[in-house]
């Protein structure tokens, strides 16, 4: 019995040094990425990230947003029918209004599907 404790004992203590050897080498938590001037640390873990600025890491806010809303929005203020959506005077009107647009190819607007959703909605 007292063989056994032991045992259990040595493997415990060596399987707790092998994971943390394995998590330390192959799976760190933490990549740190220099982007110009600023330095990035992100967790892979639960994809918080920080920049550090001032002498400390400052918390980099996620924000969310409610992307169809945002789709709505723009298919009302382009004037797009939902169902009939014409990618080419749409894409046409916004390449008028936004220059950065222009180097866009025309193959990212194309319609995903018959019923006629955007690529990305």
């Amino acid at each position: 019995m007292a063989n056994d404790k032991a045992y259990f004992g040595i493997g415990l203590v060596v399987g707790i040094v092998l994971a943390g050897l394995f998590l330390y080498y192959f799976a760190p938590r933490y990549i740190t990425v220099k982007s110009g001037q600023t330095i990035i640390k992100q967790d892979r873990w639960t994809g918080r990230t920080w920049r550090y600025a001032d002498n400390r890491w400052k918390a980099i806010v996620d924000v969310n947003r409610d992307w169809e809303k945002i789709d709505g929005a723009l298919r009302k203020a382009l004037h797009i029918p939902f169902a009939e959506v014409d990618t080419g005077a749409a894409l046409k009107l916004l390449r008028e209004k936004h220059p950065i647009l222009r180097d866009l190819s025309a193959d990212i607007f194309r319609l995903k599907s018959k019923r006629g959703f955007m690529p990305w909605s």
